[in-house]
C-alpha cells in the first residue's frame, strides 16, 4: 500500500514511523513532512500548494490512502475534496469537523444526546456574556469557539480576569474569528484524560488512553500550549473511569453520530476531566493528537496501515488493537518564549541513542542544517517502566541543554 498524509509535525512524524513499520506498506509520502521524516525508512517528503494539487498527486500516484493530520485543513474541507474523486482518505469531512472546529456545536451535540459535559452557556456579543459573568460562580472557563490551535481557554479565578478573556476575544480578536463567538462554562475539577479513538463510519474503538499536559512548565504553572507531554495510559483512568466513559461519553456520542448520519471515518480524540462526579467530556478533536499520537504509537503493537484500511471500508474489528503493557511517555522540547513570542533558527542534530525515540515538529532545513522555525520543536518518547522511560528521555534531552530550548521535567514523575 501506498500511503500519504497532509500535515508536517510531531504527530505527522509519529503516524509516518508508524505506517513504515507495516510489511503492506511501500511507501509513505508526507505533505509537506519536515527533515525528520524525510530521514524515516519508506518516507519521502514534498510540498505541494493546493488542496486541489494533494487530490490530483494521489489520483496520478495511485495513493491507497491518505491520512489528514492537522485540524484546519479537515475544517477547511479537504477530506471532502478526496472523497468526491473517489479517494480513501481517514478523517472527516467538512461537516464533521464542525464537532472540533465549533466548540458552540460540539457543546449542542453534547446536550442533544446525553453526552456528559460541563454546564455552559454561548455568547456571540460582549454585553449579554459580561453580565452572565456577573452572577456565576468562579472560577469560569472562557473558550474561543473557533480553532486556536489549543490555546483558545482560559480559566478565570474572578470576574476581572474573565472579562479580560473575554474582550481579548470579542473586542482584541486575539484569535481573529474564531473568537467571536465564546463558551462560558463552569470550571471542572479533575486529572485530564486523552483518549484517541477509530471510528469506522459505525463504531468508535478506543485506543490506549494517555494524560497531556498543556501548562508550559513544571508543576501545572504558566500559560496553556499546544502541549508539553504525555504519558500514556493515562494514571487516573482506572476500569471503573473507562467503563463510565463508555457508557455516558463513547456509546451516546455514537449514537449522535448515526443520527446525524456522520459515518466519515476519523480517528475522535475525546478531551476527558475525571470529575468526583464521573467523567465529563471537555472537548472533541477530530484527528490524532499531538503529543498524545506519540506515546499512543508508541504502545501500539497492532499494524497501524490495516487498521486504517478497515476503519476507511467500515469494518474495523473489535480486537484489531493491542498495545504493550509498558509505560509511555512524550517530552517535548520548546524553543524558550513558547508559547509566546519564541526563539527561532535554533541550528539542531539529533544523536542516536538506544531506547528512545525523537519524533521531528517545527523544524526546517537550511544549508544541510536542521533549524527549529516553531515553538514546539522535538518531542521524545520512550516506553518501559515508568521512571526508568523518563530518565532516558532526561538523558537525552540533556544534549540539548546549552541550547535556547525548555521542556518539563516533572512529566511521568510517579506520585
Amino acid at each position: 500500500m501506498k500511503f500519504m498524509i497532509i500535515g508536517g509535525g510531531g504527530r505527522e512524524h509519529a503516524l509516518a514511523w508508524k505506517l513504515a513499520q507495516s510489511n503492506k506498506v511501500k511507501e509513505v509520502v508526507v505533505v509537506p513532512g519536515n527533515p525528520g521524516i524525510a530521514e524515516e525508512d519508506k518516507c519521502r517528503c514534498m510540498t505541494l500548494d493546493s488542496y486541489e494539487d494533494m487530490v490530483e498527486f494521489a489520483l496520478k500516484e495511485d495513493v491507497d490512502l491518505t491520512v489528514v493530520g492537522p485540524e484546519a485543513p479537515l475544517v477547511a474541507g479537504v477530506a471532502d475534496l478526496f472523497r468526491a474523486k473517489g479517494l480513501a482518505v481517514f478523517g472527516p469531512g467538512a461537516d464533521e469537523a464542525t464537532l472540533e472546529g465549533s466548540k458552540q456545536y460540539s457543546k449542542q451535540f453534547m446536550d442533544d444526546f446525553g453526552v456528559a459535559t460541563a454546564q455552559y452557556q454561548c455568547f456571540d456579543e460582549l454585553e449579554p456574556a459580561l453580565d452572565y459573568i456577573k452572577d456565576h460562580p468562579y472560577p469560569l472557563v472562557v473558550k474561543a469557539s473557533g480553532i486556536c490551535a489549543g490555546k483558545g481557554v482560559t480559566i478565570c479565578l474572578d470576574q476581572e480576569q474573565a472579562e479580560v478573556a473575554l474582550k481579548n476575544l470579542m473586542v482584541q480578536h486575539v484569535f481573529e474569528e474564531a473568537g467571536q463567538t465564546v463558551v462560558i462554562e463552569e470550571c471542572l475539577v479533575g486529572p485530564e484524560v486523552s483518549v484517541l479513538s477509530i471510528f469506522d463510519g459505525q463504531r468508535i474503538h478506543p485506543m490506549v488512553s494517555s494524560m497531556d499536559h498543556k501548562r508550559a512548565f513544571d508543576g501545572d504553572l504558566g500559560p496553556n500550549t499546544g502541549g508539553m507531554g504525555t504519558v500514556a495510559p493515562a494514571p487516573y483512568f482506572t476500569k471503573e473511569a473507562r467503563q463510565d466513559f463508555m457508557d455516558n461519553i463513547l456509546k451516546p456520542t455514537e449514537v449522535g453520530l448515526k443520527k446525524r448520519g456522520m459515518t466519515d471515518p476519523a480517528c475522535i480524540f475525546f478531551g476527558l476531566m475525571l470529575t468526583t462526579d464521573g467523567a465529563k467530556l471537555l472537548e472533541y478533536n477530530m484527528r490524532f493528537g499531538d503529543p498524545e499520537t506519540q506515546s499512543v504509537l508508541t504502545l501500539l503493537e497492532s499494524d497501524l496501515a490495516l487498521i486504517l484500511k478497515d476503519a476507511v471500508n467500515g469494518n474495523l474489528k473489535e480486537d484489531s488493537m493491542h498495545f504493550s503493557d509498558d509505560t509511555a511517555l512524550c517530552i517535548i522540547a520548546a524553543g524558550e518564549g513558547y508559547p509566546g513570542n519564541y526563539v527561532k533558527n535554533i541550528p539542531l542534530d539529533f544523536p542516536d541513542k538506544t531506547g528512545v525515540k525523537p519524533f521531528i515538529a517545527g523544524v526546517h532545513e537550511e544549508a544541510g542544517v536542521m533549524k527549529s522555525c516553531g515553538g514546539r520543536i522535538f518531542g521524545v518518547t520512550a516506553k518501559g517502566k515508568q521512571e526508568e522511560a523518563r530518565q532516558l528521555i532526561l538523558d537525552y534531552l540533556d544534549h540539548f541543554k546549552d541550547q535556547p530550548i525548555f521542556w518539563r521535567k516533572d512529566i511521568g514523575v510517579l506520585k
